[in-house]
């Protein structure tokens, strides 16, 4: 067991300050008024009325003598005493303090303490001989000296005073002091339980907490593995861990968690007004299905389906395996199509595997192939069959405080990838390297009680000798530069933003004002009769999301450049989870 530091008795003196004087108001001397002090040594004054300042504005008188008190006491002056106080006038205050002979450290022998930390609790040690002798800091040391043995897996260790012993000298009183450290043994991690999960197997929570039985138990450990839970989104709220320690000397944890629903729908519908008179408006539409705890393990699966416009649509699948051979490595492999009008079909095989470095922050690598093939007829005289191999590397900071909603926090991501390109043409294969490179950052501020600032940064970037239509990005619509169609501009460089402003009427809940912006650059393509391009555009509008029962049905109304009311374009979404 801990040992508590009990603060010694100098002398039989108390160290107790004279209590307030009188109860009258006191208003800040030290920033609206006069302090006069009276019996401080003129090289403190200018320090003691600096650190007033930082105080409130408004205090009683004790609260006045308690800092002084502190800042001596900090110092070393334990005899330090208050001899009168008297409001002069309502903005003058005059103060009498006896300060008394300074205490200093003449020795400090610490018995115990292990080699391999001695040098570690040295450099955080701040009662040092020859320095000022002040109880608080000397608990402060003690206690960080406990924190540092904690985290060494000593949970039994104790640090006690042994001695101290006090010399009275002329110009100080001096302090020989020893302190003896048990550090007790290693304590080891044993069981590991959880309770409250009905669908996810404990072998897939034992996994994601990252707890191994056998190596030392730490406070931090605990913690870090409570995070790992959490960051799953398995669970709606995952407890403290209770610690017990065994009779084997081995420390058995349990964690309670609650699950949340694994499974979740997104539905977006959107209307885009007609281009002109002659033409009639259309739809646009996005189905996504997850399942992200399949049979209890963890595991997850995804189906998205996306129809851009009359005859372009997206499907894509993808898998993920939250721990490949039993390591804390997670691997996701992904197919995906898409059928562009009556020009080409471009068809996608990924392998993304990716790990843990921090908390918050994971890297990880990347294989890509993918073709492209021309459709028959106008596809096959505008484009050549080509196929892309790349591989790269992959970086992700997530501090937000929740994925859903966040209200402060940031994202950072960024995807640097490499390969060669083979394009297959009348005149023969032409192979050609290639380059992309893919950011992602977003930051929210709180910036008042239930209301959030938003913004967010996003850029790609494709380079290769023989570019095509396909290898462009495509920008505009419900996911990216709202205010304008799905996929409306397309570039090899491309960077859009947003700025939003959001007002909680709910946890999940709030209404919202956007403005997003972006630019797009791609060189000409003669061959495809695709003129070079450089455009930069902005739109704007209001947003709304309500958490109902049948799930978070989200609202979005947005203008582009020169348009009307009556060309906003309109995007519904409904998220449920199931």
């Amino acid at each position: 067991m801990r040992t508590a530091l009990s603060t010694p008795n100098v002398g039989g003196r108390t160290w107790i300050l004279v209590a307030a004087l009188c109860a009258a108001t006191f208003v800040s001397a030290a920033q609206n008024g006069t302090l006069r002090l009276h019996g401080v040594r003129p090289a403190f004054k200018t320090e003691l009325l600096q650190s007033l300042r930082s105080l409130p504005v408004e205090r009683d008188d004790s609260s006045l003598i308690s800092a002084v008190r502190a800042w001596y006491e900090a110092r070393g002056f334990l005899r330090f005493a208050v001899d009168s106080l008297y409001h002069r006038t309502t903005d003058t205050i005059d103060l009498w303090v006896k300060e008394g002979k300074p205490c200093v450290i003449d020795s400090l022998n610490v018995t115990g303490l292990l080699s391999d930390l001695e040098n570690a609790m040295g450099d955080r040690w701040m009662s040092r001989i020859g320095g000022p002798f002040s109880p608080a800091i000397l608990e402060d040391d003690i206690r960080g000296a406990l924190q540092l043995l904690e985290s060494r897996g000593r949970l039994l260790a104790a640090v006690r005073v042994a001695d101290v012993r006090e010399e009275e000298r002329d110009e100080a009183f001096g302090y020989r002091i020893e302190l003896a450290v048990d550090p007790g043994p290693v304590v080891l991690l044993g069981q590991v339980q959880f309770a409250g999960n009905v669908a996810t197997r404990n072998s897939a929570l034992a996994m994601a907490s990252g707890l191994r039985p056998g190596v030392p138990w730490t406070e931090k450990a605990g913690d870090r593995a409570r995070r790992s839970l959490e960051r799953t989104q398995l669970f709606t709220s995952v407890s403290a861990p209770v610690v017990t320690l065994g009779t084997d000397r081995r420390a058995h944890v349990s964690y309670t968690v609650v699950e949340g629903r694994h499974n979740s729908f997104d539905g977006i519908v959107g209307y885009l007004p007609p281009a002109s008179s002659r033409s009639s408006g259309s739809l646009m539409g996005m189905v996504q299905v997850k399942f992200k705890n399949l049979l209890g393990t963890a595991r997850r699966l995804g189906v998205r389906w996306f129809q851009e416009r009359r005859g372009t649509q997206e499907v894509e699948i993808s898998y993920r395996e939250p721990w490949v051979a039993g390591w804390p490595i997670a691997a996701e492999v992904g197919l995906f199509q898409r059928k562009q009008d009556s020009t080409y079909v471009r068809q996608q095989f990924g392998l993304d595997v990716r790990g843990d470095v921090l908390d918050d922050i994971s890297v990880g690598v990347t294989l890509n192939f993918s073709s492209t093939t021309p459709q028959e007829g106008y596809g096959k005289r505008v484009l050549s069959g080509s196929s892309v191999t790349l591989a790269g590397i992959t970086f992700v900071s997530d501090g937000r405080d929740d994925p859903v909603t966040p209200m402060r926090g940031s994202m950072f991501a960024t995807d640097v990838r490499a390969g060669r390109k083979k394009v297959s043409s009348p005149s023969g294969v032409v192979i050609v390297s290639e380059q992309q490179l893919r950011f992602d950052a977003a930051a929210y501020v709180r910036t008042a009680t239930r209301q959030v600032f938003v913004t967010e940064l996003h850029a790609k970037e494709v380079r290769n000798g023989s570019l095509d239509i396909g290898d462009l990005f495509r920008v505009g619509g419900a996911t990216s530069l709202r205010g304008y169609g799905e996929g409306e501009f397309l570039g090899s460089k491309v960077v859009w933003g947003t700025a939003e402003y959001r007002v909680l009427v709910a946890p999940r809940s709030f209404a919202s004002v956007f403005v997003d912006g972006g630019a797009i650059i791609h060189p000409a393509i003669p061959d495809e009769g695709v003129a070079s391009s450089n455009v930069s555009r902005i739109g704007y509008g209001i947003g709304l999301r309500l958490d109902a029962p049948v799930g978070l049905i989200g609202l979005s109304i947005a203008l582009g450049k020169g348009d009307s009311f009556g060309d906003a374009k309109l995007h519904l979404r409904l998220i449920n989870e199931f």
